[in-house]
């Protein structure tokens, strides 16, 4: 059996997950939401992520896995990273296997962080003596397999219910329902998901949780549609070393949330056991803009189905292209994106080239290209006046151009681009007038 996983961050913390129903230990660094917090949380510690057998890219398997295989594999996974105690993070049914790995194998765990977990086994009448007047109500077993059966329906197509259920904040987000269905695609088939869902109707954590004996932090999100947050209450009361936090939060998936980071620094405070903050760093970067011509327009004509295929091959084009010039995707703003360069250079010839794939493809974009200094956030993002003018600049951009502000034209002058002058242009929120050059490759 061959387990997938992947090790980043630094500091002498090492954080395990024990994974959730669906992972692809390649694909969560594809969408600038997800590796936002991936990144964040390796700047103070260590993280290890497994794809569990049958899921992502690990092998398959033709029975689901037992808790007590899953214990196995993360201590394989550990072994294999000469790890002889870690920190253990589960998430939904990553908790479940968290609770048995901490009773099972206490010298290995030094501190258990369960988030959105369910409290398997745990009698119905137990779960809804802890529900609120506030909290919605508790669903019962037929609604429950209900949504499983729906869920197992629409699996990785364009009706998927899953991000909806999972994280409603972002589910309207064309970019992130696109990446999401093409996730659900590549972690596992619907019938694994099925077989899945009926192993975990079989687990039982109640033999677990006596034996547990490290400091434990229970987090739920008080609206999870998933996971009701009278099981995060279930296990507070019954574990001996517990500390409890609920959060005001519509999302299981708690990354995509309006308020991931205050969340994030909460869990990973726990974790390190100290306070940490972030500091932004200042970088002199090229940064650029790029935007899909009349796409509301091009939406209604062309319809959803179709739209959806072309902000698609937009987004993955765009990424290939930033990489090869040495850039990084910051984020999608939609019909769009934000990406950062080291030098000018790279900036102007990704954008370029941008539009000569994109035009191939179907799709008609503008760009701009500003450079100078960015604030780099810990989550990744960008901030800053250098950003600010870029898009002023891309705003400026007819179809298929490429503008540049001079700033850029004078760091350039004898390079393989030319550039002509389109005059100067007033740039919203941007003091004084800007002289603006059209970037073309010089033939």
């Amino acid at each position: 059996m061959s387990i997938a996983y992947t090790r980043w961050g630094e500091g002498d913390d090492v954080i395990v997950f024990t994974p959730p129903l669906m992972t692809n230990a390649e694909l969560c660094w594809e969408l600038p939401e997800w590796a936002r917090a991936l990144r964040r949380g390796g700047r103070y510690a260590q993280h290890v992520l497994i794809d569990k057998r049958g899921i992502g890219l690990s092998d398959r398997v033709v029975v689901a896995p037992s808790v007590a295989d899953h214990v196995a594999d993360v201590i394989a996974v550990m072994d294999a990273e000469g790890l002889s105690s870690a920190h253990i993070a589960g998430f939904s049914e990553g908790g479940v296997h968290g609770v048995a790995l901490a009773a099972l194998h206490p010298d290995r765990v030094r501190r258990l962080l369960m988030v959105g977990a369910p409290a398997a086994g745990v009698p119905a009448v137990e779960l809804e003596a802890l529900t609120r007047p506030t909290d919605r109500p508790l669903p019962t077993a037929d609604e429950a397999g209900a949504m499983g059966r729906q869920i197992i329906k629409t699996w990785g197509t364009e009706d998927s219910e899953v991000l909806q259920r999972y994280a409603p904040t972002v589910a309207g987000l064309p970019h992130i329902r696109q990446w999401h269905q093409r996730f659900e695609r590549q972690s596992a088939s619907p019938g694994t998901i099925r077989d899945f869902f009926r192993a975990q109707a079989t687990y039982d954590v109640r033999p677990y949780v006596a034996g547990v004996r490290c400091e434990v932090m229970v987090a739920h999100m008080l609206g999870d549609q998933m996971v009701h947050p009278a099981h995060g209450r279930w296990y507070a009361r019954n574990l001996a070393h517990a500390t409890h936090v609920e959060f005001d939060c519509p999302d299981h998936v708690w990354w995509f949330a309006p308020e991931w980071e205050a969340m994030q620094t909460r869990l990973l405070e726990f974790v390190v056991g100290r306070s940490i903050h972030d500091d932004a760093t200042r970088v002199v970067s090229s940064v650029l803009f790029t935007d899909i011509v009349d796409s509301t327009a091009q939406a209604a004509t062309v319809g959803n189905a179709r739209w959806n295929e072309l902000l698609d091959t937009h987004e993955h084009v765009s990424a290939g292209v930033a990489e090869r010039h040495r850039g990084r995707v910051v984020k999608s703003t939609g019909d769009g994106l934000l990406a950062v360069f080291p030098e000018p250079g790279h900036g102007v010839r990704a954008a370029l080239e941008m539009v000569a794939a994109l035009k191939a493809e179907g799709v008609t974009i503008r760009a701009g290209v500003h450079c100078g200094q960015i604030e780099v956030r810990a989550d990744g993002d960008v901030s800053g006046l250098a950003v600010n003018i870029a898009a002023r600049v891309e705003a400026c951009a007819a179809s298929g151009q490429v503008l540049v502000s001079r700033t850029v034209r004078d760091l350039l002058l004898g390079d393989s681009v030319r550039f002509d002058p389109v005059g100067s242009r007033s740039l919203k929120g941007v003091p004084g007038e800007w002289e603006l050059y059209a970037a073309n490759p010089d033939t």
